[in-house]
């Protein structure tokens, strides 16, 4: 400090991060660390079925998070340069561990943490195909909800800072957003849908389900608000009347709200935010967990020319497509009935493209 006050005496600057407040990592002043939650979060993985991790994330938000945490596991072509199909879909996890970096702090290593993390909120593991694409999802629902928290918040919470965005090692299961040979996690894709100038959020407070439009910088204008309620087979058994609104230039509000009765436990409701019949936004909320499945009802079209076309015949809360290839969008929701074409690029003309799905 001496020798900057001395060079540089009119900039301002922070001695150190996180830094303000009365407390180590205020939630009202300065900023924060979101890391600093983990062990007691490590605690009370082990203490509760997480069926209310969406209330205890709100715990932590704070006026500029410095450092929010996102694990997630990369994807099967990073995977298999390190790694044996036995070693990745068996039930040993010892080169998971191997490549997944621990804390030495920790009770336990941080991959047996995140396999508890996610198997109590997207449900058990039925094999090691399932176990593997849920530790790849887990990351992206992290992100997702975390983000989406921060940017209901706007005006109390100023921005939020990812750790981290790439890895320096061919990591199974760290801390990255984009892997070592830099193809994106399922957390890039989060990442990227709710940071969109403008995009939409649901929530469930004190009984109602609101949604909320965030419109950052000069994207405002005339909107529309969609809403639907779907049942276990995917199918729409309620929608919300159509709701024209007017996006004010830099502000986030709640253009939706409705009694949670209208939403069973075991259904999913969704809510879209469209401009001049275009899809902007999509989000989505379920009560308690988000135990997951895979399923039918999607159906991949054609791959060629740079053009993923996807189909969806039921609600789908995860499409995933597949191949060393990077895309446009991933990990995203279908509505029956919708198509999606979505561009990605790869280095092989013969790139073999295929698609997943799963739903609640």
């Amino acid at each position: 400090a001496p020798v900057l006050y001395k060079l540089d005496p009119h900039r301002r600057f922070l001695p150190s991060s996180p830094y303000g407040g009365k407390n180590y990592a205020s939630n009202t002043a300065g900023t924060t660390h979101n890391t600093q939650y983990l062990f007691y979060f490590f605690d009370k993985i082990e203490k509760s079925d997480l069926k209310d991790y969406k209330e205890y994330f709100k715990l932590y938000n704070a006026r500029f998070i410095a450092e929010e945490p996102c694990f997630g596991a990369v994807g099967y072509d990073t995977l298999k340069t390190v790694m044996t199909d036995e070693d990745i879909f068996g039930g040993d996890d010892a080169m998971w561990t191997y490549h997944s970096k621990t804390n030495p702090a920790l009770r336990r290593e941080l991959f047996d943490y995140v396999c508890e993390f996610t198997e109590k909120i997207l449900g058990k593991f039925k094999n090691g195909e399932d176990k593997y694409f849920k530790l790849k999802y887990i990351q992206c629902e992290w992100i997702r909800m975390t983000m989406e928290r921060a940017r209901r918040e706007k005006w109390f919470c100023s921005g939020l800072i990812y750790w981290m965005l790439n890895d320096c090692w061919p990591a199974a299961s760290g801390w990255a957003l984009i892997d070592y040979y830099t193809r994106p996690k399922s957390g890039f894709y989060a990442f990227k849908r709710v940071s969109k100038p403008v995009m939409i959020s649901l929530d469930c407070e004190n009984g109602k389900y609101k949604a909320y439009l965030c419109c950052d910088g000069a994207f405002g204008g005339k909107m529309t608000i969609r809403g639907y309620a779907l049942d276990a087979q995917g199918k729409i058994c309620g929608e919300i009347p159509e709701t024209e609104v007017c996006a004010e230039d830099n502000t986030t509000k709640c253009v939706l709200d409705v009694d949670a009765e209208t939403l069973p436990a075991h259904h999913i409701m969704t809510v879209q935010v469209e401009s001049e019949g275009k899809l902007i936004d999509r989000a989505f909320y379920k009560n308690g967990d988000l135990e997951i499945s895979p399923c039918g009802g999607i159906k991949l079209v054609s791959a060629k020319d740079g053009i993923a076309e996807v189909t969806a015949d039921r609600y789908i809360l995860v499409t995933e497509l597949l191949g060393d290839a990077v895309f446009e969008d991933n990990y995203f929701t279908m509505l029956p009935g919708e198509v999606r074409k979505i561009p990605y690029r790869s280095s092989s003309e013969n790139t073999e493209i295929s698609v997943a799905a799963y739903t609640v």
